[in-house]
């Protein structure tokens, strides 16, 4: 499990009908007697748009799954329906288009938990701590038992210098998912915020062991990594950074070569 929300996608339209195991037409046949003549097959399932478009949007096809949202969301209004597609354009980068869909989508239906799950996202990339921290507690009031809001809560809390509430966030989000990367980094910033190295050291090892490819881990624990003088690991992981996103070159090149060590193999 590489994070326990960044992929997390409600499915709002699960339609399954068991009726037997043969289906309608058997099922009904065998209630009041096959007629003369091969029975009929059973028409195909067919696949509900709206799980094709969550999953179009695991598989990072953005473009394919806002489309397939959209057009169902023309034939079925409905604040599901708004809720994952102002998801959908959270995660193209369209803030304010995701905003209003999702706003829309709470004016349907206020008691939508994922309403508020993804539009707490949408407010942090915004940098609005207090929008933000006010969707998550919904989201948490309405989904007690699920780590994603507890983890968003927490990086949240981080941003509000809320270091000791954004640790005991993240320790919920970990007891409920041990795999949960996210509460793991939010909790390492937290202790790194609180001068309290070793433990956060330990924790952003942890999101990179759960999560490889966590930039933010690798560059925050290649900073720790630096303060103690371990330049060599310290640059590796800036070097790891650089390779997954190439625009933190510019903040973090100066700092490998600051550290006078050879990478070369």
């Amino acid at each position: 499990m590489e994070s326990c929300y960044n992929s997390a996608v409600s499915r709002p339209f699960q339609v399954v009908v068991v009726v037997g195991a043969f289906g309608l037409g058997v099922a009904i046949a065998l209630w009041i007697g096959w007629p003369r003549g091969t029975p009929p097959a059973p028409a195909p399932p067919q696949e509900d748009p709206w799980s094709r478009a969550a999953d179009l949007l695991e598989r990072g096809e953005l473009p394919a799954a806002a489309e397939t949202a959209r057009a169902e969301l023309q034939r079925h209004d409905s604040a599901e329906g708004h809720a994952l597609l102002g998801f959908i354009q959270y995660r193209i980068g369209d803030l304010e288009g995701a905003r209003s869909l999702l706003n829309r989508a709470q004016d349907m239906d206020p008691s939508h938990p994922m309403t508020y799950l993804y539009r707490g996202q949408v407010y942090l990339s915004l940098a609005d701590w207090r929008a933000a921290r006010g969707d998550f507690d919904e989201f948490v009031r309405l989904q007690p038992d699920r780590p994603e809001g507890y983890a968003l809560r927490a990086d949240t809390r981080y941003h509000q210098y809320e270091f000791a509430g954004a640790i005991e966030d993240a320790v919920r989000a970990i007891r409920i998912d041990p795999e949960c990367a996210e509460a793991y980094f939010a909790r390492a910033a937290a202790y790194e915020a609180l001068g309290r190295d070793e433990p956060a050291l330990r924790d952003y090892t942890q999101c990179l062991a759960l999560k490889p490819q966590h930039v933010y881990s690798l560059v925050n624990r290649g900073n720790l990594l630096a303060r103690q003088g371990a330049m060599l690991r310290a640059a590796l992981d800036w070097e790891r950074a650089i390779k997954l996103k190439p625009e933190l070159a510019g903040e973090l090149r100066p700092l490998i070569e600051a550290a006078g060590v050879d990478l070369k193999p």
